[in-house]
């Protein structure tokens, strides 16, 4: 994925995702809204997100922010060239809640590489 110089949701129909077809009901992904993963029952989530930057961009240029339904941002993080970010955290989400990753980079040269991703585990109500 290459990094804008401005906040733009990840586009996740571009890139390898996991529906949890072990849950009825959990797929979190659907191609009408492909930069969202949307949760389908209210209840306690693991979401965890591993970011790892590429060799582009100065230290400190790349931004990465995890939002709930666009507007609540839940976590900003800043990262330099071969960078990497783990948030793994325990969430209270509602039904038709969504998730969306944003990720620019001051330069527009930064990448996130390949070995990143995104997961949501429904633990319960």
């Amino acid at each position: 994925y290459t990094m804008p110089g401005s906040a733009t949701p990840i586009d996740w129909d571009a890139y390898d995702y996991d529906t949890n077809a072990n849950e009825q009901g959990a797929t979190y992904w659907n191609a009408l809204n492909p930069e969202r993963l949307t949760i389908g029952k209210t209840g306690y989530y693991n979401v965890k997100i591993f970011i790892y930057t590429g060799t582009g961009g100065a230290t400190d240029s790349y931004v990465v922010t995890l939002r709930k339904n666009a507007g609540t941002t839940l976590a900003t993080i800043n990262l330099s060239a071969n960078d990497f970010v783990a948030i793994d955290e325990i969430m209270y989400l509602t039904q038709n809640d969504y998730l969306l990753i944003l990720a620019h980079n001051t330069g527009s040269v930064g990448t996130v590489t390949t070995n990143s991703y995104f997961e949501i585990t429904r633990l319960g109500v």
